[in-house]
């Protein structure tokens, strides 16, 4: 979903039902949100990876600028808060975060 970003990949069984949450997505944050479905209940997963690296070398890659999309994410991960809380469903993140900031 990202332009010219470190991508994640996720695999899912054919006999789940699922959709692709591109409302929960953006261009500058390398995660994918899914919604699987089990009978009554929903799941929000994330697959999130935290880059170090601008891959199209556009983009300043210091401590200010990897902050700043992280945040961008925290605003992903509180609409999905948001929507779970209305459809009752669970959010499972899973990714790789890189939280060393010293």
């Amino acid at each position: 979903h990202t332009k010219n970003r470190t991508r994640t990949l996720g695999l899912i069984r054919p006999d789940l039902q699922f959709k692709i949450r591109d409302d929960l997505m953006n261009d500058e944050v390398s995660s994918t949100w899914i919604e699987v479905k089990n009978g009554r209940s929903k799941t929000v997963i994330c697959s999130f990876y935290r880059e170090f690296n601008d891959l199209s070398g556009e983009e300043e890659q210091g401590v200010k600028e990897q902050g700043r999309r992280f945040e961008i994410f925290q605003e992903q991960l509180q609409k999905a808060s948001d929507v779970a809380s209305e459809d009752k469903c669970t959010i499972i993140c899973l990714g790789d975060f890189n939280l060393n900031w010293c």
